[in-house]
């Protein structure tokens, strides 16, 4: 994954300047700048703090999808997340066996 890609690519679907970001997550405006400016990828704490700043999760961050994620799918998202971590691991594997069953056999 082209993490820089990645980002401005989040910034521009939320309408996030390098600036805005900056005062939103913490990271000085210069490092922001230079990340892109010289094609340096972030830090693994930075990306928390820019992550932090976009309003979105390392995992949907790191989410392979093509598309940007828009409100709705954003806090579907969250809701989805908080839930998973309330489950014990028995739990879990019932719902991946069920989502499996849902997405690979109906219509």
């Amino acid at each position: 994954m082209d993490v820089l890609k990645r980002l401005k690519t989040i910034m521009q679907s939320k309408d996030i300047s390098e600036y805005k970001l900056a005062k939103l997550s913490g990271v000085p405006q210069s490092t922001i700048n230079s990340m892109f400016r010289k094609y340096n990828n972030p830090s693994i704490y930075t990306l928390e703090c820019l992550c932090k700043g976009l309003d979105i999760s390392m995992s949907e961050f790191f989410y392979e999808d093509t598309q940007p994620l828009d409100n709705e799918k954003h806090d579907d998202f969250q809701l989805l997340t908080q839930e998973w971590s309330k489950l014990n691991s028995k739990q879990r594997k019932a719902l991946l066996i069920f989502l499996d069953s849902i997405t690979n056999h109906l219509p």
